[in-house]
């Protein structure tokens, strides 16, 4: 009897954790629900658009000429938003698979073997924490970033092991969709065969090989739609100096030190300074997470710390059109700060659970000073993301005149034309 109730209590728990995360969510930018949904940018003018003109197995894989990458997370959603919500309702439509989406990396932190799963409190926070890394608008509830919540995903599911078997089938299909959703999970790809080769186990070697063929065909695809521009190929310190930046000083500080944080970076680079303060924060704050992972000898941390590494260091890399006063623009480029964000916070949760002592204390005060930061900064720096055109009154004139262009969030030159699909009525019942 105790452990039924146990286990209600524990089910009770993680249900109104996973509410609280969901409000969390939609309160950050409550327009994109209360303005009936929303498409943001390539969402529609590219993917939306594709499923509009062409079959489900063009739509699903298309490949935007901005991108040069396969996002299955965008075609399908749009695809689903059109048939499920037709053109009216297809926006909200898109917005719920994007809240689903945003949500999974909290189902695999309360369903793996975390070190933060002992405590009901550490867990709490460890999802609080999931919800509000600062500045990060940009990837809230829109279907194409929502690649960088799979790539959390993939840290999370390469990191912690499954506790039931019946989980590892649902990694499975979210390491699938992640994959084939853009570039971040596929920088995983020689983590996830080192561990295949290592254990020799069907359940590794299955998601070695998922990520393999999937980063095949991203290969593949990047090759026969070449961009030239992607990619920022810094040198060490100015790369130490955006990620920096635009994780551990943003998170830790918040949005007004970053920006004279940035101040100073700009102005010491054009004037061919040394760049010593953001490769130091850098090296001082990864190497106390290590020290703290070693003198434990806990793997679980210590591969999530690794997939941190790997995540952050590609990905601002091979950042698009990555300019370094470009990145000095604290709000710009955050896409690419929020997997890390939120693995360097539940390292530091996850250093606090299994510390004792005076260590303890000081993980537990670092991660107190991020929940102060986050909520402190939770709804600055979102403004060009929070507000755009109205899409069912565009709809309705358009039904009226088919000549008339679309515009999606977050507005300006974001539009697009759309000719009468006579085979499919314009509007579900």
């Amino acid at each position: 009897m105790d452990t039924i109730k146990s286990r209600i209590l524990r089910q009770s728990a993680y249900f109104f954790i996973i509410i609280c995360f969901f409000s969390l969510i939609l309160v950050r930018i409550p327009s994109i629900v209360l303005d009936g949904g929303r498409f943001w940018a390539e969402e529609g003018v590219v993917y939306f658009s594709n499923a509009w003109n062409y079959p489900w197995y063009i739509s699903w894989f298309a490949v935007a000429s901005d991108a040069g990458y396969v996002n299955l997370a965008a075609g399908l959603s749009t695809w689903l938003g059109l048939n499920l919500g037709g053109i009216s309702d297809a926006p909200a439509i898109t917005v719920a698979i994007a809240l689903i989406i945003q949500s999974i990396p909290v189902y695999i932190v309360i369903t793996h073997d975390f070190p933060w799963r002992h405590s009901l409190g550490a867990t709490i926070v460890a999802v609080i924490l999931c919800a509000i890394p600062p500045v990060t608008g940009e990837v809230w509830l829109n279907t194409i970033t929502s690649q960088f919540h799979l790539a959390l995903c993939a840290a999370l599911i390469f990191s912690g092991p499954p506790r039931h078997r019946l989980l590892f089938f649902s990694d499975c299909a979210i390491l699938v969709l992640a994959v084939l959703s853009g570039p971040a999970t596929s920088f995983l790809m020689p983590l996830f065969i080192f561990v295949a080769v290592k254990n020799r186990t069907f359940e590794s070697s299955v998601q070695a090989t998922i990520i393999l063929i999937g980063f095949f065909i991203q290969i593949i695809v990047f090759l026969l739609h070449p961009l030239p521009e992607r990619g920022s190929h810094f040198g060490p310190t100015e790369l130490l100096s955006v990620i920096s930046l635009h994780t551990i000083v943003l998170q830790s500080f918040g949005l007004n030190l970053a920006r004279e944080f940035a101040r100073y970076l700009g102005a010491s680079h054009r004037a061919h300074m040394f760049l010593w303060a953001g490769p130091s924060i850098f090296i001082f704050f990864y190497a106390i997470i290590a020290a703290g992972i070693w003198r434990k000898q806990n793997m679980v941390l210590a591969k999530l710390y690794v997939a941190c590494l790997v995540i952050v260091l590609v990905s601002f890399y091979e950042a698009w059109a990555g300019s370094f006063d470009g990145f000095m623009h604290v709000v710009g480029g955050q896409r690419y700060a929020f997997a890390p964000e939120v693995i360097n916070a539940l390292l530091i949760v996850g250093l606090a659970t299994i510390n004792r002592g005076i260590t303890r204390g000081l993980f537990v005060l670092a991660a107190t000073a991020l929940l102060f930061t986050g909520f402190v900064n939770y709804r600055r720096g979102i403004a060009q993301f929070s507000n755009g055109p109205l899409w069912q009154p565009q709809v309705a004139a358009w039904q009226k005149n088919p000549s008339r262009t679309l515009t999606v969030w977050p507005g300006g030159p974001w539009a697009l034309s759309l000719a009468p699909r006579h085979s499919l009525s314009t509007d579900k019942k």
